[in-house]
């Protein structure tokens, strides 16, 4: 009998380049993980992309960011999963007038809160797993960009403006607290209802937000708002 074993590839030149730089620099690794964790809150992103929050609903989605940064970064005590889980419930109801039945928070306060003890013991195994799927949605969208563009050439039609709508994060890579949204803790917030509450009327449209050259918002914070945490 002939037997064939498959070997996992180990680490690309670029993700060991990245896991020594992420233990060299564990704050900029937490901040990362923040970001890549919002990112996959499909709740949030849904109500973003639909402005349950109003016209500046994604300058709200940049705060929720910013004040996970500076409490995750700043904290003197240590940080409880249920006040990270009171934190995300507040901001979905209070700031995008939802009600997210779906499991979501749960879910996604374990996330951070083992996001939090995995860089605090340097382990980044979560973090790449994150950071690969990045990488491949926004490989996705440059590969719809691309034949967009080829397609405009062929047909002679004028530049204008193109709205790309993320798909969903990888699929088949999972470890315990790292797995996407909907594998555990509940459904997927597309396939479940949540309730969103009656919209305040829209406020003026803020300016554009600022995209360093990884490709990652860059947060202006408005004069006067008070931090949650």
């Amino acid at each position: 009998l002939r037997f064939i074993m498959e070997v996992e590839a180990g680490p690309s030149p670029e993700e060991k380049s990245k896991l020594q730089e992420w233990a060299g620099k564990p704050k900029e690794a937490l901040v990362l993980g923040i970001r890549l964790t919002l990112d996959e809150w499909q709740v949030l992103t849904l109500a973003v992309q639909n402005s349950w929050g109003g016209q500046d609903s994604q300058q709200k989605a940049d705060y929720l960011f910013e004040d996970l940064c500076d409490w995750f970064t700043k904290s003197e005590k240590a940080i409880k999963q249920s006040e990270i889980e009171d934190l995300l419930f507040e901001v979905i109801r209070d700031d995008f007038h939802v009600e997210a039945e779906d499991g979501s928070v749960e879910f996604m306060s374990k996330r951070f809160f083992q996001l939090i003890r995995d860089v605090k013991a340097k382990k980044f195994d979560g973090l790449m797993m994150m950071w690969k799927r990045w990488k491949r949605r926004e490989g996705k969208k440059q590969d719809v960009i691309a034949q967009v563009e080829a397609d405009k050439l062929d047909e002679g039609v004028v530049e204008g403006d193109l709205e790309i709508v993320e798909e969903g994060a990888g699929e088949g890579e999972q470890m315990e607290g790292w797995g996407e949204e909907g594998e555990e803790g509940g459904e997927s917030a597309m396939d479940t209802e949540v309730k969103q509450q009656e919209k305040p009327e829209e406020k003026e449209e803020p300016p554009p937000p600022l995209v360093d050259e990884d490709g990652f918002t860059t947060v202006t914070r408005k004069k006067g708002r008070k931090k949650r945490r």
